[in-house]
């Protein structure tokens, strides 16, 4: 009788363990593209983002921008892309917008006469150009849209500055004339700080390392390496527990009657074969950056191999355990 209760109990605690594994698999990874090219539009609203909760000074390095942007981009389930303003651009910001905005997201694939490449502007940057020199724009990678449909936490350093808004057809083609003219705004002093800007922002550029080859690398890790890191803690503490503690505890523990009884053999076979499914399971969910074992194709293959044959027997070694006139 205690079979036909334990091998439900058993499924419901396999198929919660593999939704939460699924559930935290929720990590957004994104490609950083070259500075100075990104759409001259956004849609998705635009944030001020502090060194501190409540500062008025923006945030200085790049690397932690880009982190607080991320965050409000993973928050909006809606986004696609997010861009981070160097603290050059800001005053002119402020100047024409009364505010200025150092993270936009964008949400919508605008048209290609939307993008600026400042870095073609050559001697004689149009206004565009000038503007978009200072800003970097992340695009999240397709298998983090269609993964991760929920909101995460966002930074506290971010308030916002615009609204989300969603453009007409007709706002669109207004905007692309615009753009198509240089992006005139008919204020001078505008585009002269925003030539000054553009002088700063591209000096900046040149004077940091050019890594190309490092770029998505980089971009991925940082989006997805603690996701990978704690998926490993866990693949290798579940693992010792299965494999290494209740494994051999339940082959043996029939030799030990009196102290082990049976109904706890039984417990320590199905407890054996949970965590040895949840290890072999979150190890698929995240295989790329679990079984790169240096590289080595023939070791992974090896792992690979020898968790499947460890969870098979453990499965088999379960069944045997449930008898029917328990």
């Amino acid at each position: 009788m205690k079979s036909n209760f334990m091998l439900p109990v058993v499924a419901a605690v396999v198929a919660l363990a593999a939704a939460a594994v699924a559930n935290d698999d929720c990590t957004s990874s994104y490609t950083q593209l070259p500075h100075g090219q990104t759409p001259y539009e956004n849609d998705g609203g635009c944030f001020f983002c502090a060194k501190f909760k409540g500062s008025s000074f923006p945030i200085s390095d790049l690397g932690d921008l880009s982190d607080n942007c991320k965050q409000m981009c993973d928050n909006d389930p809606a986004c696609t892309a997010y861009t981070i303003a160097r603290s050059a651009s800001l005053h002119a910001h402020e100047y024409y917008w009364g505010s200025a905005a150092n993270c936009c997201l964008e949400r919508e694939e605008y048209p290609p006469e939307t993008y600026i490449d400042a870095q073609n502007g050559g001697d004689e940057p149009n206004t565009c150009e000038k503007e978009s020199m200072c800003w970097t724009r992340y695009e999240k990678d397709e298998e983090s849209l269609s993964k991760c449909d929920k909101k995460q936490k966002k930074s506290k350093q971010c308030k916002p500055i615009w609204k989300a808004r969603k453009f007409s057809n007709k706002r669109k083609k207004k905007h692309m004339k615009f753009i198509k003219n240089g992006c005139d705004y008919n204020d001078k002093k505008f585009e002269s700080m925003l030539d000054e800007a553009y002088q700063q922002c591209k000096a900046e550029i040149e004077d940091e390392p050019q890594q190309p080859e490092l770029v998505q690398q980089q971009a991925t890790f940082d989006n997805t390496g603690v996701y990978q890191r704690s998926a490993w803690v866990a693949h290798g503490v579940f693992g010792a527990i299965a494999f290494g503690i209740l494994a051999p505890l339940s082959a043996f523990s029939p030799s030990f009657p009196t102290l082990i009884p049976a109904e706890a053999h039984t417990a320590i076979h199905v407890s054996t074969f949970v965590l040895a499914l949840v290890t072999v399971v979150i190890a698929c969910k995240t295989k790329k950056g679990l079984v790169d074992i240096n590289g080595d194709t023939n070791a992974k293959e090896a792992h690979q191999i020898v968790g499947l044959a460890l969870l098979l027997l453990v499965c088999l070694q379960t069944l045997g355990s449930i008898h029917p006139e328990d």
